[in-house]
């Protein structure tokens, strides 16, 4: 069936052109988009010349010279980006090389289909809410396309359809409002996390030394080449450890995404961020995984007041098998926690990961090990570089516990040599009458989060070193350093040893993307206790939430959350105005004023059902009531009701007065089963209600009247009222004498 409306062509070039920039735009940058707008100028091209050329054979030259150039665009887009990236370029060009073949409606499904998939295969990709925007451009072409397609189908079997702008869009916004209910009512599943191990990076991370090095082992893989404790990393000797400058660390400017957290060997708590007076807080990681998680970096377990350094030496060089790097030598955990990780900025070599890491699915040929079982490249992690981390964690009680890191050394118990014997002393008080270490660590975890107040400007203001004391004793204000630093010394004054980890938090789970975002504020310390015979992870800072696992809850609830985490990130840096304008505040804040009052609804549902139940009950007991008693009185509440409407007619003294009436009297009739037939004369229907002894003498006057209003075009009367009042009170009266005429029910 050849297509005859051209409005079919341009609905599917749309969506082609839509899901092309989108794809395009999300998973090469601004060089994708470039490329995402030339294709669809050639689709809509393309499309055009299929319209004019529908009633002739397809060209097949054209469509394989088109199909060429595609295939010989994604061979370079394979080699500059990858294989994800050329897959979706390959797909594009064979659509446009099917669409200049375009001619008949069969071949319809497979270019929807195409576009659809060009779609998802950039969702898988997206890790911005805004791409929500091109799956709703895709759906509005898509149902517009289909409605062509079914008018075009009826056109061609002699049935003239027609289709207007008004129903066009009342069809499409009733779609689409249906599938976004549909969307927010829908429980979120855990992540399948189907083939985690993929790695992809634009550039590689090959070093040639630490390849020497790995292979003058033998080749055997992995294998651990023994460092000293003062490597390459902290001397900073070109191979891109975290202790080099901010070049080394992966190009210009990260030095506002990295704070002294992730420094090698010392890291100073009153200085975390190198940046001065202000935090740009860009997303840096996104995160797919079953629930959320701390991804270490560093680990330190001295501390002399105010500085935190690592005292424990032993890095190691291993080689991977393609890619993979196996870290549990004996080989019998198994891992339980994939994380799949895309770097959004340049980073610094350490490779963010949940501890302790088994597995790392990483694109280079030989990772650094540290000491504490994190790890990192040969040089800084480069944007779009996507790695899988495979961890094994335990969960016990709500609490995540690391068993199979090394038991704690000497070191994890010491004290600075200037201790303030409050810190103890107050220590003690909040543990009094508590065994169990576990109760402890929690008691002192619940005083810092309850009692102290968590400020970012502290990182700024706080110039000067700052003492534990005064923050504890004084100030009870601070970031997140003060408040792990805090805790750790705490508990070591009891007896727990105690390490400080620095990384990020990985909880704010976006259900748009469904990823989890890193943002530069995320970069996050916390504390590490050893009780029951494990690393124990505790969260001291009231600003950062534990993890916590995905429930399956409603995406309008994850989507709540999501914004109040947002607002809470923008109340902490204290710079809303400027966030007001961006387009994923913007869709994110009219996703909540929807939900806001898809709660009200429910709530004001929930409160009729279970807090105004007798209300309920009254009104169905008066529903019944109401029923029955229509079912037994209907025709004499309708008669009155009759009753009612003529009284309060208004003559007007024309013809219509005649039609008022007598639509009343038929009603009434219709009630006793007189009604009056389709295509009935009126003059007959009265000569049969006559016949029955129903009407009146005041018929014969009225039908004379009517003859004279009727036919002969008489001016109105003014005995003429007065007679259609007596004629509706002659058949008042005489249904009324007939209670033997049947009733219909």
């Amino acid at each position: 069936m050849i297509i005859n409306d051209p409005r079919i062509y341009w609905a599917q070039a749309a969506a082609l052109a839509v899901t092309a920039v989108g794809a395009l735009w999300t998973v090469m940058g601004a060089a994708g988009a470039i490329l995402g707008v030339i294709v669809a100028i050639a689709g809509f091209a393309i499309m055009r010349r299929a319209w004019a050329h529908r009633d002739r054979e397809p060209d097949i030259k054209a469509a394989e010279a088109i199909a060429a150039g595609g295939l010989a665009v994604a061979v370079i887009v394979f080699v500059i980006q990858g294989l994800a990236h050329a897959l979706i370029v390959l797909v594009l060009g064979a659509q446009l090389a099917l669409n200049a073949q375009l001619r008949e409606h069969r071949q319809l499904k497979f270019g929807w289909m195409t576009s659809f998939v060009t779609l998802m295969l950039g969702a898988v990709h997206a890790t911005s809410s805004n791409y929500l925007l091109v799956f709703c451009l895709f759906a509005l072409f898509l149902l517009l396309g289909a409605g062509y397609t079914w008018l075009d189908r009826h056109n061609h079997s002699g049935v003239k359809a027609h289709w207007p702008a008004m129903a066009q869009w009342r069809v499409v916004v009733t779609w689409l409002f249906a599938a976004f209910v549909l969307y927010l009512l829908t429980p979120r599943l855990d992540a399948l996390l189907w083939g985690a191990g993929g790695t992809m990076s634009g550039s590689g991370y090959y070093d040639r030394k630490w390849d020497r090095q790995a292979r003058d082992i033998g080749g055997r893989a992995p294998e651990a080449l023994p460092q000293s404790g003062t490597g390459d990393a902290a001397s900073g000797s070109g191979t891109g450890g975290a202790g080099t400058s901010a070049t080394n660390r992966g190009g210009s400017g990260t030095a506002s995404r990295e704070y002294q957290g992730f420094n090698e060997r010392q890291f100073d708590i009153t200085q975390p961020d190198p940046e001065d007076g202000r935090v740009s807080n860009v997303k840096v990681l996104a995160m797919q995984a079953p629930h959320g998680a701390y991804l270490r970096v560093r680990t330190f377990d001295r501390f002399d007041g105010v500085s935190w350094s690592n005292t424990l030496s032993g890095r190691q060089i291993w080689r991977g098998d393609l890619g993979r790097f196996r870290f549990d030598g004996n080989g019998r955990l198994i891992p339980n926690f994939n994380q799949q990780m895309q770097v959004l900025a340049p980073l610094s070599p350490a490779i963010p990961g949940a501890a302790p890491a088994l597995v790392v699915h990483f694109p280079a040929a030989a990772l650094r090990r540290t000491e504490y079982g994190t790890f990192e490249a040969p040089r800084g992690l480069q944007t779009d570089t996507r790695y899988t981390v495979e961890s094994r964690i335990a969960r016990k009680a709500g609490r995540f516990f690391d068993p199979h890191s090394p038991p704690p050394r000497p070191q994890d118990l010491d004290l600075p040599e200037a201790f303030d014997p409050r810190i103890a002393a107050l220590a003690d008080s909040i543990t009094a009458g508590v065994d169990s270490r576990r109760e402890r660590a929690v008691a002192l975890e619940t005083h810092l989060r309850t009692g102290y107040e968590y400020s970012l400007s502290s990182v700024f203001t706080s110039q000067n070193r700052t003492p534990l004391s005064e923050f504890l004793f004084e100030t009870r204000l601070g970031h997140c350093e003060y408040f792990a630093a805090a805790l750790a010394v705490m508990l070591r004054t009891q007896d727990i040893p105690t390490r400080l980890s620095t990384g990020y938090s990985a909880t704010t789970y976006n259900p748009i993307t469904g990823r989890f975002e890193v943002r530069v504020l995320d970069g996050h310390a916390w504390v590490e206790a050893w009780i029951d015979d494990a690393w124990m992870l505790l969260e001291p800072t009231p600003f950062y939430p534990l993890p916590e696992p995905q429930e399956g809850r409603l995406t309008a609830e994850q989507i709540e959350t999501y914004l109040e985490r947002l607002a809470a990130i923008d109340e902490a840096l204290g710079e809303t105005e400027d966030r007001q304008l961006d387009p994923e505040r913007l869709l994110l804040r009219f996703w909540q004023s929807v939900i806001e009052t898809a709660n009200l609804i429910i709530a004001l549902l929930v409160w009729l059902l279970l807090v105004a139940w007798p209300l309920w009950l009254l009104l169905a007991v008066t529903a019944a009531a109401g029923i029955w008693l229509w079912h037994r009185h209907r025709d004499t509440l309708l008669d009155w009701w009759a009753d009612q409407r003529l009284q309060r007619y208004r003559f007007t003294q024309t013809a219509a007065d005649f039609h008022y009436v007598f639509a009343l009297v038929q009603e009434r009739m219709a009630r006793r089963d007189y009604a009056r037939l389709p295509g009935q004369a009126l003059a007959d229907y009265c000569a049969k209600l006559n016949h029955e002894g129903l009407l009146s003498d005041t018929h014969s006057a009225l039908q004379a009247a009517a003859h004279a209003c009727f036919v002969e075009a008489r001016t109105w009367q003014p005995d003429w009222r007065g007679l259609l009042l007596a004629f509706y009170a002659d058949v008042k009266r005489s249904v009324s004498r007939r209670h033997t005429a049947p009733r219909i029910s």
